[in-house]
C-alpha cells in the first residue's frame, strides 16, 4: 500500500535524541514511510525499527548539510504528503492525523501547520504556544498565526512544481523555501500555494545547548556568509523565477 505521509529526518550528531523522535512516531507508522539521512557512526542507530519495511536509513560518509539530506529524502518519497522532522524534535500524538485529515478534506490547500511545544532541555522547562516556537520564520500576518517549521505538512506535488531545498544554504533553508513560495510575510515573490494553520498541537521543539542554530548565531562570520547566500538567492528568484537550472527538483518530478 502506498504510504500517506513520507517523513524525512536528517540526523547529524543527534543520535541521543533520535530514539525519542522515533518513539514519538510509533503510533503513526501504519500511515507513514520514514526516511532517515544519517552521516554519523552507523552502529549507534541499530534499533528495533530498522527491520520494518516502511523505514529506511541512508548512511552518508560526510556532512552534506540539512538541505541536501532533505532533498535526498524527497527523491525517495512516495507519500501523498511530506513532513520534514528534525531528529532532535518529536511528534505529538494526534498531530499528524489532524493535519492529514485537514488536507484530505480541503484539496485547495497545499500546506498546513499547527502548534508546537517547546522544551528547554538546559533549563528543564517547557512552554506551550505557537508564538513560542518561531525559529525566526516570522509572523504570517495574512493568516494571523505564527509559523512553526517543525509542523509544516506539505503535499508532495508542491516540490514537483517548485523544487526542494536550496542546497547552498545550511541555515535559513526553511525561510528560503517560504520566500520562494511567497508564504513568508517579507517575501517579494507572489504567493504560489494556499496554506493555513490549524489549532492542533503537532510537534515538540527541543531547545538544547548543542542546537546547531545556537552555534551558528555565535559565529558572526558564518552568519554573515549565510545572509550573503540567502540574499543572493532571493535576487536570483526575483530575476529568474524557479527554473530547472537554479532549483533542485526531486528525481521523480
Amino acid at each position: 500500500m502506498t504510504p500517506i505521509v513520507s517523513i524525512i529526518i536528517p540526523c547529524h550528531n543527534y543520535e541521543r535524541w533520535l530514539v525519542e523522535c522515533m518513539k514519538s512516531l510509533e503510533r503513526d507508522f501504519a500511515m507513514c514511510e520514514i526516511s532517515i539521512g544519517h552521516d554519523d557512526c552507523s552502529d549507534q542507530i541499530e534499533w528495533k525499527w530498522c527491520d520494518l519495511p516502511n523505514i529506511s536509513i541512508t548512511h552518508y560518509g560526510e556532512n552534506f548539510g540539512v538541505s541536501c539530506v532533505r532533498n535526498f529524502g524527497l527523491d525517495l518519497a512516495k507519500g501523498k504528503y511530506v513532513w520534514f522532522l528534525d531528529s532532535d524534535d518529536m511528534a505529538i500524538p494526534g498531530g499528524l492525523k489532524a493535519r492529514v485529515d485537514f488536507l484530505e478534506s480541503h484539496p485547495k490547500y497545499s500546506m498546513v501547520w499547527g502548534n508546537a511545544l517547546k522544551i528547554n532541555v538546559d533549563r528543564g522547562s517547557h512552554d506551550w504556544g505557537f508564538d513560542k516556537c518561531m525559529e525566526n520564520l516570522g509572523s504570517l500576518e495574512r493568516y494571523s498565526r505564527r509559523l512553526n517549521a517543525q509542523t509544516l505538512l506539505w503535499r508532495r506535488e508542491v516540490f514537483a512544481k517548485y523544487g526542494g531545498y536550496y542546497e547552498k544554504l545550511r541555515s535559513k533553508e526553511d525561510k528560503e523555501l517560504l520566500y520562494r513560495l511567497g508564504l513568508h510575510p517579507d517575501s517579494p515573490l507572489p504567493t504560489a500555494i494556499r496554506a493555513t494553520h490549524i489549532d492542533v498541537d503537532c510537534a515538540i521543539y527541543r531547545r538544547h545547548p548543542d542546537a546547531k542554530h545556537k552555534r551558528r548565531l555565535a559565529d558572526k562570520k558564518w552568519s554573515a556568509e549565510t545572509d550573503k547566500i540567502f540574499n543572493a538567492r532571493i535576487k536570483q528568484l526575483k530575476k529568474e523565477g524557479v527554473t530547472k537550472d537554479n532549483t533542485r527538483f526531486p528525481t521523480w518530478a
